[in-house]
């Protein structure tokens, strides 16, 4: 093979095109990822990484979290974070208890509906 197709081969995912972008050519960033098709965010975008307190954090209320369901599996997510933030002192909001409990694979335990089951003592009638 050639490099050019070296090049198209490699261009193909949005990754490598992104990395052909570069700032110090002749050619401006805008039109560099106008040509290559892709967003100009996805060149100015650097991810930042999360610290490892943020890390230790998260271990600690999923710890915390599974402890509580482990003790009473009925609670749902508001009293739980209830629990966290009287009981443990934990500033968290409803939807991260909410993701956090979908990581770990817990869930509220709770009566279903049930409206099938017939009373066996009952006549059955016939369907006319």
């Amino acid at each position: 093979m050639t490099g050019s197709k070296k090049n198209l081969l490699k261009c193909s995912d949005p990754t490598g095109r992104i990395n052909l972008v570069s700032k110090n050519e002749k050619l401006p960033v805008k039109r560099q990822c106008e040509l290559l098709k892709v967003n100009r965010t996805s060149e100015y975008y650097k991810p930042i990484k999360p610290s490892n307190e943020d890390y230790e954090r998260e271990e600690y209320i999923k710890a915390r979290l599974d402890y509580w369901h482990t003790k009473m599996p009925y609670l749902g997510v508001r009293r739980l974070v209830r629990k966290l933030r009287g009981e443990d002192n934990i500033t968290i909001g409803r939807k991260l208890v909410k993701r956090y409990m979908a990581e770990i694979g817990i869930y509220c335990i709770f009566p279903k509906p049930n409206l099938s089951k017939r009373n066996l003592q009952h006549k059955v009638f016939p369907y006319l």
